[in-house]
């Protein structure tokens, strides 16, 4: 195939003044340093941080100072799936962490705003299992007032009496629950929020 003439001066020209390959190339040692400094760069930070994970992870003094001391945690969240959703390495933590601890977990609703509250029941019991919460203290309640609706604020009054008669019954002494803004804006979390602060 001919190239017409100005393609085939200006490939002679590029030719020219490419430098070669030999030029460029490192030496074999060169290159084994570059290569066992990379290996270094990539592999150095992730080991040093699973150590540091390994050696001080399970400390108590990880958690906040209310938590230290707790024996009787109760999570409180707004519907079934919350625990899970946005508690879990909480929950997890507290509990590896102090093995005198005893989980508690109420879902102020059976979450049954699409009609699926007693499947929603059923997947609560194997979280809570999961989450070394021993079922019978892993409730989702069904007060007729207190029922999933994202668009209605829950009573603060009712939910505050209905959170103290388990603080009561189970002795609680430390609580988890939703951030004011309920970790995902949801208004029936925020609800739980707002009465358990």
């Amino acid at each position: 195939m001919l190239l017409p003439p100005r393609v085939t001066r200006l490939l002679g020209t590029l030719r020219l003044h490419a430098p070669s390959f030999r030029s460029l190339s490192l030496s074999r040692r060169a290159w084994r340093l570059v290569s066992q400094i990379a290996l270094f760069l990539v592999l150095f930070p992730p080991l040093l941080q699973w150590t540091i994970a390994y050696l001080v992870g399970g400390d108590v003094r990880l958690l906040p100072e209310d938590l230290q001391g707790a024996k009787n945690l109760l999570i409180v969240t707004a519907h079934p799936d919350d625990e899970c959703l946005f508690f879990a390495p909480s929950i997890l933590g507290v509990l590896d962490r102090n093995r005198g601890v005893h989980g508690s977990l109420i879902s102020i609703s059976t979450g049954n705003n699409y009609g699926i509250g007693d499947l929603r029941k059923k997947e609560l019991v194997g979280s809570c299992t999961a989450l070394q919460i021993d079922p019978a203290r892993c409730l989702a309640l069904d007060h007729p007032d207190l029922q999933d609706n994202p668009t209605k604020w829950w009573d603060t009054a009712l939910l505050q009496t209905v959170v103290q008669e388990y603080i009561d019954k189970w002795n609680i002494d430390a609580i988890i629950t939703f951030d004011e803004g309920g970790v995902s804006g949801h208004i029936n979390h925020r609800a739980v929020s707002a009465a358990v602060r």
